[in-house]
């Protein structure tokens, strides 16, 4: 009894001081030029326009209504502070995902190359605004054991996405490269726009 308080003690405390730094680090990254967040951000304004046929995910396995679930998922990672609570999330998005497979195509667990697409539109469509930072607090500040099994499964799941996003070309769309470019200004313009509609409306209020 006394060790179970006084784990549960210290994870209280631990888990303070990581919401503390969480938010001092990315305070101090947030107003750096070369912010890697901000840049990637932009990079999924950019291809917000893309489907889910655009990256060969299979209609018979797409659900709207669950694939929604799954980018709240990945947007809320946004607000969390903890290592163990960013990956929590991200884990609930992959299960859904998961659950698409087992219950559009009645398949009892998908491969790691099937979910891969769904998860990189999921992030995609989700537009994090901290997601690499989190991946570098998660890693920092997680111990390696922890990192084990399906935690880190996630963690490489999540880190694989970012890094095709980012390198994310009209060769892998298979289109024509001015029209690529073309989709991705079109893009970044109509999220702009939205932006200042926005701030437009909370000023008003």
């Amino acid at each position: 009894k006394y060790e179970e308080e006084k784990n549960k003690s210290l994870t209280i405390i631990s888990n303070y001081i990581l919401k503390r730094l969480s938010i001092k680090i990315f305070e101090a990254e947030e107003k750096e030029d070369n912010n890697n967040d901000k840049e990637f951000n932009k990079i999924c304004q950019k291809l917000c326009w893309i489907s889910h046929k655009d990256l060969d995910i299979p209609d018979e396995v797409f659900n709207k209504n669950l694939f929604n679930k799954v980018i709240e998922h990945v947007k809320r990672m946004d607000y969390l502070r903890t290592p163990h609570g960013m990956l929590y999330e991200f884990g609930l998005g992959v299960q859904l995902i998961n659950s698409m497979f087992i219950f559009m195509l009645n398949q009892k667990q998908a491969e790691a190359g099937d979910l891969l697409p769904l998860i990189i539109y999921s992030i995609i469509a989700a537009k994090p605004k901290k997601i690499v930072f989190n991946l570098k607090f998660i890693k920092f500040f997680m111990d390696q054991n922890e990192l084990l099994g399906n935690i880190g499964y996630n963690l490489i799941q999540c880190e694989s996405s970012i890094s095709y996003i980012k390198s994310l070309n009209e060769k892998q769309l298979k289109m024509d490269k001015q029209e690529f470019e073309d989709r991705c200004q079109l893009s970044l313009e109509q999220q702009n726009n939205v932006l200042k509609k926005s701030n437009i409306k909370i000023k008003q209020f």
